[in-house]
């Protein structure tokens, strides 16, 4: 494995909201790693709406909003392979969202409980976009505080959680 020795975290050569669309995004998002037919389920059973799409190379990915408790979170599918998410997440961030939660579904090599939430808290970085982001180093570890409340909320709902490294 070969790791980057410097890293420059001076701003790109291209800006993420190069294309200057008329979105203004809320600061929480869910980027969903799901099928556009279950992120639709979801969007219906929520009573979503839709403010407009991202285009990229693939499609144009709609953008919905959903009410939580009084505000208002975007919801879009991911585009899968980390240089087409990372770049749409930075497209995000450029239009106003400043939290964001990413989630997926996946089987198990090992036996457990179906449904079981898998929190990722750290994470093998072993080359490509993630050293663009930050130093190197061989893992990225999660903020502990975020996933505390993860975990309290699904054992509170009665869900299995079993905190992972990916």
């Amino acid at each position: 494995m070969s790791l980057d020795t410097e890293f420059d975290p001076s701003e790109g050569l291209i800006s993420p909201d190069y294309e200057k669309l008329d979105l203004q995004l809320p600061e929480r998002a869910v980027y969903a790693f799901l099928s556009e037919a279950r992120i639709g389920s979801y969007i219906e059973i929520r009573g979503g709406k839709l403010i407009g799409h991202l285009p990229t190379t693939m499609k144009n990915i709609p953008i919905w909003i959903v009410n939580d408790d009084g505000e208002d979170v975007a919801v879009m599918e991911a585009p899968l392979g980390a240089p087409a998410s990372v770049i749409t997440q930075e497209r995000l961030f450029a239009y106003g969202v400043e939290k964001m939660l990413m989630i997926s579904c996946c089987g198990t090599l090992v036996d457990m409980p179906e449904n079981t939430f898998l929190p990722v808290e750290r994470a093998y970085r072993d080359e490509g976009t993630s050293a663009h982001y930050m130093p190197a180093s061989h893992f990225i570890e999660l903020d502990p505080k975020p996933l505390s409340k993860i975990e309290a909320l699904f054992m509170d709902l009665g869900i299995f959680v079993e905190p992972c490294t990916t």
